[in-house]
């Protein structure tokens, strides 16, 4: 397109200038005998012919410079469209990149944003995880572990509390005497036991429920005094 451009631009300039020399061409001034009559008739003729002929020639070179011209304009129009287009294409262009990089920051931002939301999530459900345990061993109660000497210590317990209750319908029957010597007895075995390293948390129930039959005891004997007088 440019060296067509170039062509006709080389071809309209050298229009102009053939169209220059043909109105700047000097006049020659040629000393000739006079002609005769019919000799001049002929040579007016020829010259009329060689001037309409020059003048021909003249309005078809300014015609072709005019298309020429015209032509030249017609492909710089298109030529400056062409430009144009393509300037528009490179904005259109620069503009989709430009949106296309703000999707993908928006992309990031919000897959970061969605990130820490699972990882908070995440947080707030082992947080609740540790909650429901927690209430769990509140509702059901601190659970022992059962090791040998746990086992050992809770048939232990079991063996006193059934001495205990042994003991307890002992004293229910026996005199407020003979019941306080047992109990004074018990006591003794009990000190002697904890003195020995038997578990204190089972000497001071056992204690706790000799008391319990001491005062038991004590508000029974008046009433067996009163039946034994009544007999």
């Amino acid at each position: 397109m440019e060296q067509r451009l170039a062509s006709w631009h080389k071809a309209l300039r050298d229009a102009e200038a053939d169209l220059k020399d043909c109105l700047q061409e000097p006049t020659v001034l040629v000393m000739i005998p006079k002609p005769s009559e019919e000799d001049s008739g002929q040579g007016f003729l020829g010259l009329q012919e060689l001037a309409s002929s020059q003048q021909t020639k003249l309005e078809k070179a300014l015609s072709e410079a005019e298309e020429s011209r015209d032509e030249v304009d017609r492909q710089r129009t298109k030529l400056e469209d062409v430009r144009d287009e393509a300037r528009k294409a490179r904005q259109e262009k620069l503009d989709v990149e430009e949106k296309l990089e703000q999707h993908v920051e928006k992309f990031n931002k919000k897959r970061d944003q969605n990130r820490k939301l699972m990882e908070h999530i995440r947080e707030l459900e082992s947080e609740i995880d540790t909650l429901q345990g927690q209430l769990e061993e509140t509702k059901l109660g601190p659970k022992k572990s059962k090791s040998p000497e746990n086992e050992a210590e809770e048939e232990g317990g079991k063996e006193e509390k059934d001495k205990d209750d042994e003991q307890s319908e002992d004293f229910a029957g026996a005199s407020p005497r003979a019941a306080a010597g047992k109990q004074t007895a018990i006591a003794a075995a009990v000190v002697s036991e904890i003195e020995a390293g038997k578990t204190t948390a089972i000497a001071v129930a056992v204690v706790s429920e000799i008391e319990d039959n001491r005062d038991r005891d004590a508000r029974r004997s008046p009433r067996s005094r009163e039946k034994k007088a009544t007999w």
